[in-house]
């Protein structure tokens, strides 16, 4: 930080204000001062996890909205907040790409403060948020679960003594995979 500050002041030749900005939960425990003899330095240290999430929610722009859910929930249920999040980017007039991105950002948010597994009981909202025929990690998984079940039958049929040809023409493996097996 102090050396970005630093540059700045050399590039630009104005005062610089620094902040950081921690979106994780809990304190963070990062030094933010540097002194000793010869500097003095220090930053600003912002926690989104202190900041009361009804700041965010009430906000007429709905990128600030989705910040909520890094703010001080305050409640145990962040079922209500992403409700309304969701709610909102539905009923904002924009075209699908557009609610894809603000639910993909969300998701991302959501990530970010390990909300995805513990959120979401409902499943019309989960469907929402997360899109997973379209979702690479999802789609990766199939195949990867494809391949495996693949591999589980040609073990099966190599073990009961199926021919070579078979095994491929079932499972779709290759010469080297079923020998492996």
């Amino acid at each position: 930080m102090a050396e970005y500050s630093i540059m700045l002041q050399r590039k630009y030749g104005l005062p610089v204000t620094q902040f950081v900005i921690y979106i994780g939960a809990g304190k963070p425990n990062m030094p933010m001062r540097i002194r000793n003899k010869y500097l003095h330095f220090w930053y600003n240290l912002l926690t989104f996890s202190e900041i009361d999430y009804q700041v965010f929610l009430n906000s007429d722009k709905i990128e600030q909205k989705m910040l909520a859910i890094l703010g001080d929930l305050q409640i145990k249920d962040t079922e209500m907040i992403l409700q309304q999040i969701v709610h909102e980017i539905e009923n904002k007039g924009i075209g699908e790409l557009e609610q894809g991105r603000y639910l993909k950002q969300l998701r991302v948010l959501m990530q970010l403060r390990n909300l995805e597994k513990t959120s979401i009981k409902n499943m019309a909202l989960t469907g929402k948020i997360f899109v997973e025929e379209k979702d690479i990690l999802y789609i990766r998984g199939e195949i990867k679960g494809e391949h495996k079940k693949a591999l589980e039958m040609g073990l099966k049929m190599k073990m009961n003594g199926e021919p070579l040809s078979k095994i491929i023409e079932y499972t779709e493996l290759s010469v080297q995979e079923i020998e492996a097996l």
